[in-house]
C-alpha cells in the first residue's frame, strides 16, 4: 500500500515537553532494530502500523501506531496549540514520519515507496499466516525510544459487545518519545544542536518509574469477564 502525502496540511513542529518474568521493560530509553514494519487495516475501517522491535538483549516490543482513518486519511484537525483549527498529520503519522526519518533519512510516504509482499506470522495468534506489504527500507535499522511502563485498566466486553474498562490492572509498554541513535530528538536535529538536551531530562522524570493510569471503576466488572489484553512482548 504506497502512501501519499497531503502537502495541505499544516507541519506540526514536535516540541520537547515533558508530559506527565515480566512482559514489558521498565520505564526507559532504548536501542531498538527494526524487524519488521506494515500497515494493517482494523475492523472499524482504520489502519495501523505493526512494528516487531528487537532490544540488544533479544526482547520484542510489538507496537501498533494508528495512523489513517477509515476514510484513508493520514490527516486531522488540530484542537490545541498553535496550529489549533487547521489540518495536520495525525499524531500516529507524525510518530511514524519520525522513526523512518532517523531510520533511514526518509518519510514515512518515501519509505513506503520500498514495499515488498512478505507472509509473517499473524501477531498474538502464532499460528494464522497473512500476507502484508512489508517496508524494507528500515528492516534492520535501528531507532532508539523513550518507553514508558504503564499501569492501566484491563478492557472486557459489555452487554453490547462494546470494550470498556474493568476493576483489574494491567501493565504496558508505549512509545512516548523517539530519538536518534546518538539520543537527538527530532527538534533537535532540526535545530543542528550537537549536543543532546532533552533526553537527560526526559531520563530523570521518568527513568524506572510507573506510569499509574488506572482508575476504579464504580460497579464495573473483575475476574471472569471476557477480557481483551494484548502482550507487547514476547
Amino acid at each position: 500500500m504506497a502512501l501519499v502525502e497531503d502537502t495541505s496540511v499544516t507541519k506540526v513542529v514536535e516540541k520537547d515537553t515533558l508530559g506527565g518474568g515480566k512482559f514489558t521493560l521498565d520505564s526507559g530509553v532504548y536501542e531498538f532494530t527494526i524487524k519488521s514494519m506494515y500497515p494493517v487495516k482494523n475492523k472499524g475501517g482504520s489502519t495501523s502500523m505493526q512494528l516487531v522491535l528487537e532490544t540488544a538483549d533479544k526482547k520484542l516490543f510489538n507496537p501498533s501506531i494508528y495512523f489513517m482513518d477509515k476514510d484513508g486519511s493520514m490527516t486531522t484537525i488540530a484542537s490545541y496549540g498553535e496550529a489549533k483549527g487547521k489540518k495536520v498529520d495525525t499524531f500516529g503519522k507524525q510518530q511514524l514520519d519520525a522513526i523512518c526519518r532517523i531510520a533511514v533519512g526518509k518519510s514515512l510516504v518515501e519509505v513506503s515507496a520500498s514495499e515488498e509482499k512478505k507472509t509473517v506470522i499473524k501477531q498474538f495468534t502464532k499460528d494464522e499466516k497473512i500476507q502484508v506489504d512489508m517496508y524494507m527500507d528500515v528492516i534492520g535499522k535501528k531507532v532508539t525510544l523513550g518507553i514508558l511502563e504503564t499501569k492501566v485498566n484491563k478492557q472486557a466486553q459489555d452487554g453490547t459487545g462494546k470494550y470498556v474498562p474493568i476493576n483489574e490492572e494491567r501493565i504496558e509498554n508505549t512509545i512516548s518519545k523517539i530519538f536518534s541513535n546518538e539520543g537527538f530528538t527530532k527538534e533537535e536535529l532540526d535545530k543542528k544542536l550537537t549536543t543532546p538536551i532533552f533526553i537527560e531530562a526526559w531520563k530523570e522524570k521518568f527513568e524506572g518509574k510507573l506510569q499509574d493510569k488506572f482508575k476504579a471503576v464504580a460497579g464495573g466488572a473483575v475476574s471472569g469477564s471476557p477480557v481483551a489484553t494484548e502482550n507487547k512482548f514476547e
